[in-house]
Formats: structure tokens, sequence, C-alpha cells
């Protein structure tokens, strides 16, 4: 088990969510979507993890199978967004990541809620790039779950804006 140092106090805090969304141009099978992204949960350590708590402590516990969500559906961003962002993360069952597969006319959207306990931004990215791999049929490679610890340095940290999702929920509420 690795200890959690640093995010204790907000381990089931409902709205320390990180959601990004990337649209793919063309509607792609959605079980070989499923399937891609199941393959990216079981290469990540912290989307193979539950958090375990243990008095005054808590762990991430690896699992033999992911915790973490995939749905299909036809809602917008803004009603899946609304929907979901108010329903806590199974945590101790592994659920960090929830990813919802939307068929449009069109396209097909990926939107990925994470619990901030699976990473930031940047690590949402490399998720991301997990996905396309599989889905591309070439091989992942295994990502073992970094923590910050007592010593660690904050360095340069990465500011995320918002300017991705935005227009992406104005065509979605349009």
């Amino acid at each position: 088990m690795k200890e959690i140092i640093t995010e204790r106090p907000n381990l089931f805090e409902p709205n320390v969510y990180i959601t990004m969304c990337v649209e793919l141009c063309g509607r792609i099978d959605p079980h070989k979507l499923t399937t891609a992204v199941y393959e990216a949960y079981y290469v990540n350590e912290a989307t193979m993890s539950k958090v375990v708590l243990e008095k005054y402590k808590a762990y991430y516990d690896r699992l033999p199978v992911t915790g973490c969500k995939v749905l299909i559906t036809d809602k917008n961003l803004l009603t899946l967004i609304k929907e979901y962002e108010k329903i806590p993360f199974a945590i101790d069952k592994g659920e960090l990541v929830r990813t919802f597969i939307i068929l449009t006319e069109t396209n097909t959207l990926i939107m990925i809620m994470a619990h901030h306990l699976v990473g930031d931004g940047k690590s949402l990215i490399y998720f991301i790039k997990d996905m396309m791999s599989a889905l591309s049929k070439t091989s992942l490679t295994y990502k073992p779950l970094t923590l910050l610890t007592k010593k660690s340095s904050f360095g340069n940290k990465v500011v995320c804006t918002r300017k991705v999702i935005y227009p992406l929920l104005q065509t979605q509420m349009e």
C-alpha cells in the first residue's frame, strides 16, 4: 500500500473533481472505445487502486480489477456534469475515474471526470493518450503511481484553464 500524505482532508469532498473532454472526428464504435478505456485503466496504477482509510492514515491499495467506470450515453456534456458532479466517487471501491462516451450525430465525445486523487490535468492528458494508443492497437506502458511525500518539491505548477471545455459546452447547449 502507498500512503496518502497530502490529500487526506479532501478525500470525500464531492466537488474536487477534474473534468476534461475530447472530441473525436466521426462516430467511433463505442464498444471498441470502451475496450480502449479499460486498457488505459489497467496500465495506470492510479486507476487500478482503491483508497483505504485506517485510523488517521489513508493509503492507495492495488486492485485486481479497476473500480473506474465507463458509461455510454447520448446526454449532452452540461447535463452529465450537473448530474455526476454531485455524486461522490466510491474511492473505497476504486472508483476514481468516470469516463463517458457521448455519441452525437457526427462525432464522438469522451468526457473524463476524475477524483483529484487520481491526478491533475496533465495526468488526464497521459490517460487520454493511453486511450487513443489502445484504440489504435499500440502497446501501452505501465505507469506506477507516484505520490507526493513530505519531502516532495512543488516546483513549477501547471495552471489549467477552461478554454477547452467551454466551447464544447457552448455547442452542446445550443
